[in-house]
């Protein structure tokens, strides 16, 4: 027992908060309700170190942004896994990402004035410290995106990436503001299975593959028989009770099923007035092509 001779122990020293938890308390209520839409808050509550370009409320709305449109992946383009002070950084990339899966190199520019440019966006506030790392906030939301040409090509889906180019006018359909997109993209199987294919209006054929909301292959999982609306303004039918997301109608006949989910955030929208690419836009590839309805045959009427 303390004896009353003795004062009282000091208290242990008081440190910051995690990341994590001191967005809030910075006022940096979108990045936060993202971070826990994400669920990518209790990243930032390890031991870290970690950096975080925090950008501000105003960023997300530039960006036109909610944080229900932020991926993971966004949330750790905004991350290195380590501790980057200011004062430590000069004008170049610096190799620093939270993971191999996430995340991306920074490329950092020292003004003369001491301002710093991280990417795309200018430290406002820097070196706020944190339990776990440092914080740094920002004037915009750092993009993690590539055009949509970029990710077709880089993941060899060769086939739809002729469709697209040369079909301009769909490009600038899916890049008109508006909510984000969902794309079904055929694999180049499935589009060499389609005799006939280039007789067919190939902006429509686009269209069929694209919804104009934001459809997470979640939710996806949970349909019944669900019919949802494309830009073509015909019906695709989802069903995932097998634990596919399986949807029709196809070309070949039979349901075509996502075979890769969410491939990448893509840039679907380009804001001219702050310079950056969206990336609330889905990509799921898919085997088998759509069938507009002109295709499909009517049903067989019933036996006398």
């Amino acid at each position: 027992p303390q004896s009353p001779c003795l004062p009282p122990p000091e208290e242990p020293p008081r440190y910051p908060v995690t990341i994590g938890d001191a967005l809030q308390s910075l006022g940096l209520t979108a990045l936060h309700a993202a971070l826990v839409q994400t669920r990518t808050i209790g990243d930032l509550s390890l031991e870290g170190p970690y950096t975080l370009f925090a950008p501000t409320n105003a960023a997300f709305e530039a960006a036109s942004l909610a944080p229900s449109d932020i991926s993971s992946a966004q949330i750790f383009a905004h991350v290195s896994n380590k501790e980057i002070s200011s004062a430590s950084v000069s004008s170049g990339v610096v190799k620093y990402a939270f993971s191999a899966t996430y995340g991306a190199p920074f490329k950092f520019t020292v003004e003369d004035s001491g301002i710093i440019a991280a990417n795309n966006a200018t430290v406002l506030v820097a070196d706020i410290p944190a339990s776990n790392g440092v914080i740094h906030i920002i004037d915009a939301v750092l993009s993690s995106c590539k055009p949509l040409s970029e990710v077709a090509a880089e993941n060899g889906l060769t086939a739809y990436l002729s469709a697209i180019e040369a079909n301009p006018s769909f490009l600038d359909l899916i890049s008109e503001a508006g909510p984000p997109k969902t794309l079904f993209v055929p694999t180049n199987d499935a589009f060499a299975a389609v005799p006939g294919l280039a007789d067919l209006d190939q902006d429509l054929l686009l269209e069929k593959h694209t919804v104009g909301n934001k459809l997470k292959y979640q939710n996806l999982l949970i349909t019944a028989d669900t019919r949802i609306n494309t830009l073509a303004d015909e019906f695709l039918t989802v069903d995932g009770r097998t634990g596919d997301v399986l949807v029709t109608p196809t070309v070949a006949g039979g349901p075509s099923t996502v075979i890769t989910a969410e491939l990448a955030p893509f840039a679907g929208h380009y804001l001219e007035d702050v310079g950056l690419f969206t990336c609330a836009d889905v990509i799921h590839v898919v085997d088998k092509v759509f069938a507009l309805d002109a295709q499909v045959p009517p049903p067989s009427p019933p036996p006398p």
